[in-house]
């Protein structure tokens, strides 16, 4: 598609964004949308283009290309300066300007929710990877003719290799820190959540174990926590839901045996654990609730469960080998 001027203008204006130039404008750009993702493969001539605050708990994610573009979020101040092969995730909620002063390639990925790739209204950069190449290559593969159906079976599909390529390249961007964390305990905290992410997908992994990686006593490491405003038993289970919904995304009618092989690939001891763990963080967007339970009460006199010991905020305990799956008490990571 090739746009000039005031179609170019228009065009923008269709996705929430506002074009201001000096000049001739032009736009090349092919695009598709559909299930909750947008897809879209930009150039465009020089130029300030404004997006303001969307209703909903989306993100879009900017991949540069080619040229130099600088990005700065009109609430916050914040300026992030894109360079080819780094990439922004922005939040629906965040307002920005993108401005270049020449000709700028970038790939747009647009989804209807976040699942947990960010926690706050705040953007998320990072430099070039060979998963942000993936990506970019993702992309431009559904994007070159013929261009992927989203009517067809397998977009559902590529949508959640989408998400988990994103996972994947901003694995290595900064955590953000608490303004209560400074110094050591800051780059505690950042060293911390890049252990989570790597290690919340074996089920044995514990707060012992990610204190005895960092070298850190568990209470210091809880301290360091709370003053971030959370746990490390929560850091956990969050990183192991984002694991779990990532799966069961593809699987809206899964099987007692494929609930089985989710919750153990998320990260989780058990069905049980997995299920507490996803209601205590409810998304009715992407929580197939009655289909786990169906699966699993369709199943239960089959499956024998057995003693599973459990971490809670204060230690580790363990849990008889009967236990209804509707119960609240306890829980896994």
């Amino acid at each position: 598609m090739r746009l000039q001027d005031g179609a170019g203008r228009e065009w923008f204006a269709r996705r929430g964004q506002q074009v201001h130039t000096h000049g001739s404008f032009r736009v090349i750009a092919d695009s598709t949308s559909g299930g909750g993702l947008a897809l879209s493969r930009i150039w465009h001539d020089p130029a300030s283009i404004q997006r303001d605050p969307v209703d909903g708990v989306g993100l879009t994610v900017l991949v540069q290309i080619d040229g130099t573009a600088i990005l700065r979020m009109t609430d916050s101040d914040t300026t992030i300066t894109l360079k080819p092969g780094s990439a922004v995730l922005i939040p629906d909620g965040a307002s920005y300007v993108l401005t270049a002063e020449a000709p700028v390639a970038r790939i747009e990925v647009g989804l209807r929710h976040s699942i947990g790739l960010v926690s706050d209204n705040q953007p998320i950069s990072w430099d070039e990877s060979p998963y942000t190449r993936v990506l970019i290559a993702a992309v431009n593969a559904a994007l070159s003719p013929p261009v992927v159906d989203p009517a067809s079976a397998g977009y559902a599909h590529l949508k959640a290799a989408i998400r988990v390529l994103l996972f994947a390249s901003s694995a290595g961007a900064p955590v953000s820190a608490s303004a209560n964390l400074q110094g050591s305990a800051a780059v505690l905290y950042q060293r911390a959540q890049a252990v989570i992410e790597r290690d919340a997908i074996k089920p044995e992994f514990r707060v012992a174990d990610l204190a005895a990686e960092l070298r850190v006593s568990e209470v210091y490491l809880r301290r360091v926590f709370s003053r971030a405003g959370t746990t490390p038993l929560k850091a956990i289970r969050d990183a192991r839901v984002r694991n779990a919904r990532l799966h069961l995304h593809t699987r809206p009618t899964p099987s007692r045996a494929e609930l089985q092989r989710i919750a153990r690939a998320s990260g989780f001891s058990s069905v049980r654990h997995m299920r507490e763990s996803l209601a205590a963080t409810p998304d009715p967007l992407l929580d197939p609730a009655e289909a786990i339970d169906k699966a699993v009460s369709d199943n239960t006199a089959s499956s024998i469960p057995s003693p599973e010991a459990t971490e809670t905020e204060t230690g580790t305990v363990h849990e008889p080998l009967q236990y209804r799956l509707s119960a609240t008490s306890g829980g896994n990571p």
